[in-house]
């Protein structure tokens, strides 16, 4: 891929105008949180110029949760095992530019861009995009929140409108099944309905699962909430050990898809997590979180849009279940103060 790279040609910019473009392609396959956090830039787009045509690439397993986005005409889907169909795609239609948000130069994102066809490629300035980009976007000094650094594309290319804010679009069948699903197992349809995902993509990075135990333990020992504990794909192991007596008024839930979950979380009270993709669905559905940060930029990678608290962890093992807890009931006093002013 180097070399095809080196190819590439790079002409001047000076003629580009976002009020003369047709169609875009937005390049962004990555993980889950990366693409929620794109969301505002469909949206800008399309707020800008609504008769310019939009096209996202995502990869296969991020594509359900854009698909009720009307600010999307179409969603190319990224699958490795089989790179030939999205090329095949891409090749059918005629782009005026390619958009690629990463602000990490991505081999896998600048070569879908140069297959675009595009006359115009955008991106973050750095040694390798210069190879590819014709769009050069200046990278700040200081880092931002990931939504600002993808609409920091948008502002160099002088779209007119930014929204900010990352939001996501559920089907009614969505909606249905979520509602019976709750109906179905909910217990104490008074208290408050707070979800727990105890799992994380990488080990190291989660707080004890112990901890996550006992924190429901007391949460459901004084009464504060309807506890439902939530999993991810290879999960299952994890969630099995919750299973114990002790948990016996705390409801496991099946996984469920992308979708489901999206607004499952919409219809909660709060979402307590790791630092991990679906904290980023929190934050789309304006749903109050607790996020747990063992690594990673809070800065950059925080929660956004929503009431929230960050506890970190960074070395050891030094934050324990009471004080998770106590920002818990801080949070869901501060949901229910909101809901009595509203």
């Amino acid at each position: 891929m180097g070399i095809f790279l080196a190819k590439n040609h790079t002409p001047s910019d000076d003629s580009f105008s976002p009020d003369k473009i047709h169609s875009i392609l937005a390049i962004r396959p990555d993980r889950l949180g990366d693409v929620i956090l794109s969301t505002p830039v469909y949206a800008s787009i399309k707020k800008s110029f609504p008769n310019i045509k939009l096209t996202v690439l995502v990869k296969r397993g991020q594509k359900e949760i854009l698909l009720e986005n009307p600010y999307i005409d179409r969603i190319v889907v990224f699958d490795p095992k089989n790179i030939l169909k999205t090329l095949r795609v891409l090749c059918s239609e005629n782009y005026d530019i390619a958009i690629v948000l990463n602000l990490v130069f991505s081999s896998t994102a600048a070569f879908f861009a140069l297959l675009s066809r595009a006359p115009w490629k955008a991106g973050y300035d750095s040694p390798e995009g210069r190879k590819v980009f014709n769009l050069l976007v200046p990278k700040k000094a200081k880092l931002l929140h990931e939504t600002q650094h993808n609409l920091d594309v948008l502002r160099f290319l002088q779209f007119p409108v930014i929204e900010e804010s990352p939001k996501l679009f559920f089907e009614e069948k969505i909606k249905k099944e979520v509602e019976s699903l709750i109906a179905e197992k909910v217990r104490f349809p008074d208290k408050p309905l707070v979800l727990v995902k105890p799992g994380t993509r990488v080990l190291k990075w989660g707080w004890k699962t112990d901890n996550f135990k006992e924190t429901i333990k007391r949460l459901v020992d004084f009464e504060d909430a309807e506890i439902f504990i939530i999993q991810g794909p290879g999960e299952e192991e994890l969630i099995s050990s919750f299973t114990e007596p002790s948990n016996n008024h705390v409801t496991i839930l099946p996984p469920l898809t992308i979708a489901q979950l999206a607004y499952l979380i919409q219809r909660s009270k709060l979402l307590v997590c790791n630092h991990t993709g679906i904290m980023h669905l929190a934050s789309a559905a304006q749903t109050p979180a607790l996020t747990i940060f063992k690594h990673g930029e809070i800065d950059r990678w925080g929660p956004i849009c929503n009431r929230h608290i960050v506890l970190e962890e960074r070395n050891g093992d030094n934050l324990s279940p009471q004080t998770v807890v106590e920002n818990i009931r801080r949070l869901l006093s501060d949901s229910n103060n909101t809901a009595k002013t509203n």
